[in-house]
């Protein structure tokens, strides 16, 4: 990150973490069962209030480790040069959601860059940015 008072100086990261992968791993050690992602998804009956549903640190961890394992495996996630350098992509198309949240730390984890596509585009412009 680059200091705004210091242009020249390179700022190494927060409570001594240098990427966003390492804080996430120190916060769901840390808070491991504590809530993390809640997903509207039950009714109370009776009254018709929305439930949230939650997962903890610690489950969300675990399908984010199996999601990056699998994208890796199966090989979803290709090197590609991109002006001289390596980048891997991924592409999710969805609404805010649990499953996006979770795509979205295990591209963290694989040093993978999202590539967010609003649900609201046409097919036609989907696929032209995928070209």
């Amino acid at each position: 990150m680059m200091n705004k008072d210091n242009p020249g100086e390179v700022n190494c990261g927060y409570k001594g973490h240098a990427t966003l992968w390492e804080q996430y791993k120190e916060t769901a050690n840390k808070f491991a069962e504590r809530q993390f992602l809640g997903t509207r998804d039950l009714v109370e009956e009776g009254t018709g209030t929305l439930i949230y549903s939650w997962k903890t640190h610690a489950q969300i961890f675990e399908i984010m480790e199996a999601l990056a394992r699998g994208l890796s495996y199966l090989g979803l996630c290709p090197e590609q040069k991109v002006e001289g350098k390596d980048f891997r992509f991924i592409g999710i198309i969805a609404k805010n959601r649990e499953e996006w949240a979770v795509t979205a730390l295990a591209s963290l984890r694989s040093s993978v860059t999202i590539v967010p596509f609003y649900d609201s585009l046409a097919a036609d412009v989907i696929a032209f940015v995928l070209n």
